[in-house]
């Protein structure tokens, strides 16, 4: 997924500066690093272009009016996830696509859908995206496997002549996949990731979806329900209470580290952090910062998910020793005061 960011925002950005109709992206503030390390470096010298971060709510959504703003006749590509993978929030796809087009129906669209694609919905052709990314191993293909959708129409308004059809590539050399990516195909991971898309049909067919969102539901409430209830109003849930991803928890425990709680929890719980570490300094995740979340409350966060093979046994255990630790740690740091 991430040579597919790259695939579509760069060769995109320059064909369009190329046919004239501008040099200004939009993008937001809480994209997958695939996404905001690619247009840093469409903004630096030699490339510049102008580049437009947009700031979403204290949900983490991007609402429609402030695309509406950012969006002026130079503007030739918007990127905007489809749904954030620190906190779950769902974006209005459909309706900022719509806006989007509405201004003006040369600039092109694309939605990385890596972390909804198998858990929710999405209707690439309807609600008119030009592009969409999508990444294997989150749909339980092979890691290192993904897939680039382009829009028919988009594809159409290519030129047929097959040297100038390479012009469209990120790569260079043979002619596979239609001309646009070359190089040896690994059969094997392509067959992993089209099985995967057929379970993922039928999870989204049938109830699985609800039955994760009920483990995941279920996961938080017995956190919380092993906890004093003199803590509870230092916990806090990042994302949209509703709209968003059905397997995702972001937690916050505010005034507690996470890597306090990671360090006795994992070897029972696999969870990710808040937080990024860089050269030995703990840092804010940048998507809880864009979010208005506090540090005090950002440093304590932890991001579990739930799965297709995740029990309601493994929910019950894991809510035990999270909230067991948590409880410990409150009780170490408020005896000292």
């Amino acid at each position: 997924s991430t040579e597919s960011i790259n695939h579509i925002i760069r060769v995109s950005a320059f064909k369009q500066r190329q046919k004239g109709y501008g040099d200004h992206i939009i993008t937001t503030q809480i994209e997958h690093p695939a996404v905001l390390e690619t247009v840093r470096y469409l903004q630096r010298a030699p490339h510049n272009f102008r580049v437009t971060y947009l700031k979403p709510d204290k949900y983490g959504m991007i609402q429609p009016s402030a695309l509406k703003k950012a969006l002026t006749p130079r503007t030739i590509l918007v990127s905007i996830m489809h749904s954030n993978n620190e906190i779950g929030t769902i974006n209005p796809i459909k309706y900022l696509c719509a806006q989007t087009k509405q201004f003006n129906r040369n600039i092109l669209f694309h939605s990385d859908t890596s972390q909804s694609i198998g858990k929710v919905p999405v209707y690439p052709q309807k609600w008119r995206i030009d592009f969409v990314t999508i990444a294997g191993h989150k749909i339980y293909a092979p890691k290192g496997i993904g897939a680039m959708y382009c829009n028919p129409e988009v594809r159409r308004c290519m030129p047929d002549d097959s040297s100038d059809t390479q012009s469209y590539n990120l790569l260079y050399g043979a002619k596979q996949e239609f001309g646009y990516r070359p190089g040896t195909v690994n059969i094997a991971y392509c067959v992993g990731l089209g099985k995967a898309a057929e379970m993922c049909q039928v999870a989204l067919t049938s109830d699985h979806m609800a039955t994760i969102r009920y483990l995941r539901d279920l996961l938080y409430e017995e956190i919380i329900s092993n906890i004093p209830p003199q803590y509870h109003d230092k916990i806090r849930v990042n994302g949209h209470p509703y709209i968003r991803l059905p397997n995702t928890l972001s937690i916050s425990f505010g005034f507690l580290r996470n890597t306090e709680i990671t360090k006795r929890i994992f070897k029972y719980v696999a969870c990710s952090t808040g937080a990024a570490c860089h050269s030995g300094d703990v840092k804010l995740s940048y998507v809880l910062e864009a979010c208005g979340v506090s540090i005090n409350y950002g440093m304590g966060t932890l991001r579990i998910s739930v799965g297709r093979y995740t029990t309601e046994k493994d929910v019950m255990l894991s809510a035990k020793v999270i909230a067991s630790v948590v409880s410990e740690l409150y009780s170490k740091q408020f005896s000292r005061l």
